[in-house]
């Protein structure tokens, strides 16, 4: 940034870098309190915890999170791709088992009640098994982008969801498929175009990834 910013403008972008800094780290922490709290704390350590016990543990854990974060900062600086990278790697530990769960609740209709627990298990310890192995980040060593372990998850993790659906209708074939009520709250007609719309997305993607490929201006 010094060698592009110009000089006099380096305090403004310092202190636009601040604010969002600060920003992202404030929508962090209230969700990681907020996890914590509802779906850990009170589901299973104390189902009956009134709300301003709950507004305490939250206080607490985010006081626990952010003295962490702030020991863990100054290490952003041994980063070989900067700390964007390094939380978009981090990101797809929890964020690619909740898409799987979106998208089997989607096209799979039989699907168990522990389906999204096992997928979240599943991925959380061979994503993390990978990074731990050594992710490859532009400017460092490694064995394999991390979007590339992403890509190879996804596929199985719904091909996980797809066997467990089509054993569980086996196993109950007087078992209701699921459905989503329509509550008439807004209209929910299909866009006529949807299908056309979306190849051209597809195509887009598939070739925005080639141009910057090797195959393409990548090295």
């Amino acid at each position: 940034m010094t060698q592009v910013i110009p000089a006099p403008l380096m305090g403004f972008f310092a202190a636009v870098m601040f604010g969002a800094i600060l920003s992202s780290f404030n929508s962090v922490l209230n969700s990681v309190n907020t996890m914590y709290t509802m779906d850990i704390y009170h589901e299973y350590i104390n189902p009956n915890a009134s709300g301003d016990k709950l507004v305490s543990v939250g206080k607490k854990i985010g006081i626990v999170f952010a003295v962490a974060t702030t020991i863990v900062g100054p290490m952003v600086y041994f980063f070989p791709a900067g700390l964007k990278t390094f939380l978009d790697s981090f990101v797809m530990l929890i964020g690619l088992p909740v898409l799987s769960a979106v998208f089997g609740g989607f096209f799979f209709k039989y699907l168990p009640k522990y389906t999204a627990k096992l997928i979240m298990v599943f991925h959380i310890v061979v994503y993390g098994l990978f990074m731990l192995i050594g992710p490859s980040y532009p400017g460092g060593a490694g064995t394999m982008h991390y979007l590339y372990a992403v890509a190879v998850l996804w596929p199985i993790e719904l091909l996980i969801m797809a066997f467990l659906d089509r054993r569980n209708k086996k196993q109950n074939p007087t078992m209701q498929a699921w459905e989503q009520e329509d509550v008439k709250a807004v209209d929910l007609t299909p866009w006529k175009y949807r299908k056309i719309v979306s190849i051209v997305v597809m195509i887009c993607v598939i070739a925005v990834y080639i141009f910057f490929s090797p195959l393409g201006i990548g090295v």
